[in-house]
């Protein structure tokens, strides 16, 4: 029916279909075209979600982090001209640089950029996305060794999903929070920490979590020098 851009608003989605279904290379073609044509229509605010849509899913899912970067930045100059008031979008950009700073070894600016969001977040009141913020601020301390800072924020992450009974993003949390300890030699409290996250896990059914629960607990274990529990745990 000759409506471009409405054609190329259906493509924001479909971006991330195709990068789940393990076709990344269609889904970077489809979010090309589809940015290409948004942007020569000067619908800024749609070509923003389409370039924060390619880094996330096409580009960090290939470990491109550097092109992921490159993408967002593209974002925020879109969402500059856009002159559209979209503090959630703007949180949402800054929250997914950060990770990718993070994972670049570049830890304060992930710091930054995760601070940036997680104020945005509170601000508007999204309390579980502050969260989130400050999950991923803590596990940027603890990569750059501040680990006693890195598991007060992940903890503080955690009571607040606790609160709002998200039992996953816990257990996710509770991971990330007995691997640091771990790294602290804080070993019963790894051993005490695994047994509450075990029994969510199993709640969830959560497979893989529950790995990563017995791997922690395995390295407590040895770090206690109890070896034969810690090999019925590694089984």
């Amino acid at each position: 029916h000759e409506r471009p851009v409405e054609w190329a608003q259906t493509q924001i989605g479909k971006i991330e279909a195709l990068a789940n279904l393990g076709l990344c290379d269609e889904a970077l073609a489809v979010g090309e075209e589809a940015q290409q044509l948004l942007v020569n229509h000067e619908q800024w605010l749609l070509a923003t979600y389409v370039a924060s849509n390619l880094a996330m899913c096409v580009h960090a899912r290939r470990d491109e982090n550097g092109a992921a970067l490159a993408r967002f930045t593209q974002a925020l100059t879109f969402y500059e001209r856009s002159a559209v008031d979209d503090k959630y979008t703007l949180a949402v950009i800054e929250q997914n640089r950060g990770l990718l700073l993070r994972d670049l070894g570049r830890f304060d600016e992930a710091l930054q950029a995760n601070r940036t969001a997680k104020a945005a977040f509170l601000a508007l009141g999204y309390i579980i996305e502050a969260a989130r913020a400050d999950q991923n601020i803590g596990e940027a301390l603890a990569l750059s060794g501040r680990y006693t800072a890195a598991i007060q924020h992940i903890d503080k992450a955690r009571q607040r999903f606790l609160q709002d009974d998200r039992l996953g993003y816990v257990v996710e949390a509770e991971i990330v929070m007995s691997d640091w300890l771990l790294r602290l030699r804080r070993f019963q409290e790894v051993l005490d920490l695994c047994g509450r996250t075990r029994a969510m896990a199993e709640k969830l059914d959560g497979r893989f979590h529950l790995a990563e629960v017995a791997l922690h607990e395995a390295g407590a274990y040895m770090g206690l020098g109890r070896y034969q529990q810690a090999i019925r745990s590694l089984q």
